[in-house]
């Protein structure tokens, strides 16, 4: 974990109100694995107080990270008008990460801003030698982003939105079934209500997956007890203990 002032380098708009920023922070960088997140403190006064976590959308494991964020509140609607130049205090890598597994397919589910967390993942799983597949679940077409990364990358990718405005209409959890396979090494994030029923159907196959949850972060290193989650054994920590659980943990 690490200290430091990152600097803004770019910040992009994807639509209204979803933005991804690249900062310079070269020891984040280096350290930081799928599923992780970053900790920023989006102004120097006393409002907000509390930092803002955000998953790690890739890294060149150099020099450069990205974020990918919705405005939301006070907190990301301040990062959101930053320019590149600015500096932000920044806290991270913090958090689990997934672990890559070998399998017959890498089958990633996706939830709405749920991308941000697998698009990392997704850099590192397209070096290994099995196919990655993608199912991409949003409410609607607008709502989609980085597909065009997503296909440039090589990633295998299935659309699914809940009014049909693209790809398949419906929820993605109503499709996955038709994917699973034996042997197949299942990644996820999104809403908690798409966890669940995905874990179950997960499960119900014979299968395990990893999923990355979505709970709202208070400090972000475990002190306040704002996130925990309810597990076979007691509760967990959702910053520190995850945000990365193997599903056959959780208790739903």
């Amino acid at each position: 974990m690490h200290k430091l002032l990152a600097k803004l380098i770019d910040a992009q708009a994807l639509a209204s109100g979803v933005f991804v920023h690249t900062y310079h922070a070269p020891e984040i960088s280096r350290s930081a694995e799928p599923g992780q997140f970053v900790n920023i403190r989006v102004s120097s006064s006393v409002a907000p107080l509390l930092r803002r976590p955000f998953s790690v959308l890739s890294s060149d494991g150099r020099e450069q990270f990205r974020i990918l964020f919705e405005v939301k509140g006070q907190g990301t609607e301040i990062l959101s008008r930053k320019q590149p130049g600015a500096e932000v205090d920044c806290v991270g890598p913090l958090g689990q990460p997934f672990q890559i597994k070998a399998g017959k397919l890498n089958l990633v589910i996706a939830g709405g801003m749920g991308v941000a967390p697998l698009f990392f993942l997704m850099q590192q799983l397209r070096t290994k030698p099995y196919p990655t597949l993608l199912l991409y679940g949003v409410r609607t077409k607008a709502c989609l982003y980085l597909v065009d990364e997503l296909v440039a990358s090589g990633v295998q990718l299935q659309i699914f939105t809940d009014d049909g405005s693209a790809g398949q209409q419906g929820m993605v959890t109503d499709f996955v079934e038709e994917y699973m396979q034996p042997g197949c090494a299942i990644y996820a994030c999104g809403p908690m209500e798409m966890i669940k029923v995905l874990t179950h159907k997960v499960h119900s196959a014979g299968l395990e997956c990893q999923v990355s949850l979505e709970n709202q972060l208070g400090c972000g290193v475990g002190a306040c007890l704002g996130c925990v989650v309810k597990v076979h054994d007691g509760y967990a920590r959702v910053c520190c203990d995850g945000p990365v659980f193997d599903s056959n943990a959780l208790e739903f």
